[in-house]
C-alpha cells in the first residue's frame, strides 16, 4: 500500500515537473528523455512519461490561447466582463521618456464576455489586467472594464488588457468573499500596529 502511495506521488511530481519544464524546454527535447531512460532504467521511465504528459497538456493549453477569439481584437478598444482570479497587486512606477508613470493595479481575470460596437461574444479565457484604481478588488469579484487589448509576453494568458481610467465597475461580490477580505485587512492592520517581526508576516 505504501509503495503505491509513493508511486502515485512520484507520478504527480512528474506531471507538475513537466508543466514547469514546458516553459523552458521544447516538447521534442522532453520526448527524447523518457525514450532514452526507458532502455536504461525502467523504474524511472513512468515518472518521466508523466512529466511529458504534463508538459504536453500545458503546451496544448498554450497553443489554444494563441488561437483564441481574443486574437481578432488585439489593438482594439473593447469592454470585458469577467471574474477576478488572483490577488490584485501594485505595479512599480516607471519612467517613460521624461515622465514618471504612477503605480497601477494588476491582476488575472477570467474574461467571460467581450463587447465591441458591433457585437457581443461569450468567451472564457484568462487575461492579465492593468488598471489605475484605488478601489478594493478581491478574487471572485465580478467586474466590467473598458480598454485596449494588446499581445502579452505572459504565456499563460490570452492577452494583456490595459483598462481606461475610471472604466472599472463592480457588478457583484459574494458576501462571503467580502467578509473574508475585511477580516484579512483588519488582521493586516492590527499586525502592522504591533510592528517588529510580526508585521512582516
Amino acid at each position: 500500500m505504501q509503495a503505491k502511495s509513493y508511486q502515485s506521488l512520484a507520478l504527480a511530481i512528474g506531471i507538475w515537473s513537466g508543466i514547469a519544464l514546458a516553459d523552458l524546454v521544447e516538447l521534442k527535447a522532453l520526448l527524447l528523455v523518457p525514450i532514452l531512460v526507458l532502455f536504461r532504467n525502467r523504474a524511472v521511465a513512468p515518472v518521466l512519461l508523466a512529466s511529458l504528459t504534463g508538459a504536453s497538456a500545458l503546451l496544448i493549453h498554450l497553443a489554444s490561447l494563441e488561437s483564441t477569439e481574443l486574437s481578432k481584437f488585439v489593438d482594439s478598444h473593447v469592454s470585458i466582463e469577467g471574474v477576478i482570479s488572483s490577488d490584485p497587486s501594485k505595479t512599480r512606477p516607471r519612467v517613460i521618456g521624461s515622465r514618471l508613470t504612477e503605480s497601477r493595479t494588476t491582476f488575472l481575470m477570467r474574461a467571460e464576455t467581450l463587447t465591441t460596437n458591433k457585437f457581443q461574444s461569450r468567451i472564457r479565457l484568462p487575461i492579465r489586467v492593468i488598471v489605475e484604481t484605488e478601489e478594493l478588488l478581491i478574487p471572485g469579484q465580478r467586474i466590467q472594464l473598458s480598454g485596449r487589448l494588446i499581445d502579452s509576453k505572459e504565456r499563460k494568458v490570452a492577452a494583456l488588457f490595459i483598462a481606461k481610467e475610471d472604466s472599472l465597475s463592480s457588478i457583484s461580490t459574494p458576501k462571503s468573499l467580502k467578509a473574508l477580505e475585511e477580516i484579512r485587512i483588519a488582521l493586516r492592520e492590527a499586525t502592522l500596529k504591533i510592528g517588529g517581526d510580526p508585521a512582516a508576516l
